[in-house]
């Protein structure tokens, strides 16, 4: 346990444009001229431990970034239209829609990778309690004590979240009920992530430009994860191109 210990020193937003100033003088000459042309589409989670950027030393314009809670992406499926009255369907996020149509059907990313992290509280909140407990207790930050009613607390039960976020999990809760029951945290993480490539690779986006409009360059959509204790990043072996089976990653009859 720890003291529950929130203050913040008054200076701390100005050390960070103090720090981008310093760093913009020294960089002078990273900063992209022309129109942006990134190659990689960085679906990611919104954890502050894994900024894309700095764990691949990668300069600005060469990653199209999106990132959310427990990397979970929610777009229109195929074969539902993007430009329908009525859309977006129910269960689709207009973001996750749009964080991908624009940078594969206007700015040409040739790849898409999917990030996990290990140690995700998104993740671990959605294992049910009694399960994989030493798993869920090394996602989570130290338990505080001596909290005030106003104090931030992390919650670490998919029941206690805010409806809000049980909503967006529930991907992730519905992935843990359809897995074995002794399955640990850690491969939760990694199953979620290999679900979220094939959620890409279902979406209209993703499948009009490979087998009807044609429009964009994408060649590949990968799983990765990131360790957040070596900082490493680990390709998981898992890959959907546009000679993948469509068998092999879509839920619903394809047409003749």
């Amino acid at each position: 346990m720890s003291d529950c210990n929130h203050t913040v020193p008054p200076e701390t937003l100005q050390q960070l444009l103090s720090r981008n100033r310093q760093w913009a003088e020294e960089n002078s000459g990273l900063f992209p001229q022309a129109s942006q042309t990134p190659p990689v589409l960085w679906i990611g989670c919104s954890d502050s431990r894994v900024p894309e950027s700095v764990v691949t030393q990668s300069s600005p314009g060469q990653i199209f970034t999106t990132r959310t809670i427990a990397n979970v992406v929610k777009p229109t499926l195929w074969p539902e239209h993007l430009f329908d009255e009525d859309s977006p369907s129910e269960g689709v996020d207009t973001n996750s829609d749009s964080a991908i149509f624009f940078p594969v059907a206007a700015l040409g990313v040739h790849h898409i990778v999917v990030v996990g992290h290990t140690r995700c509280g998104g993740v671990a909140a959605c294992v049910p309690d009694g399960r994989d407990e030493e798993g869920k207790a090394r996602a989570f930050n130290a338990v505080k004590s001596d909290c005030s009613a106003k104090d931030p607390v992390e919650e670490r039960l998919y029941d206690q979240l805010p409806r809000t976020m049980q909503k967006w999990l529930k991907p992730v809760r519905d992935l843990v009920d359809r897995l074995p029951s002794d399955t640990r945290v850690e491969e939760v993480i990694v199953q979620n992530v290999l679900e979220q490539v094939r959620t890409v690779a279902r979406s209209t986006v993703v499948q009009k430009c490979w087998f009807e409009d044609g429009r964009g360059c994408l060649e590949s959509i990968h799983g990765w994860e990131y360790d957040v204790e070596s900082g490493e990043l680990k390709d998981l072996g898992f890959s959907i191109t546009k000679e993948t089976p469509r068998e092999e990653y879509l839920q619903v009859p394809l047409s003749a």
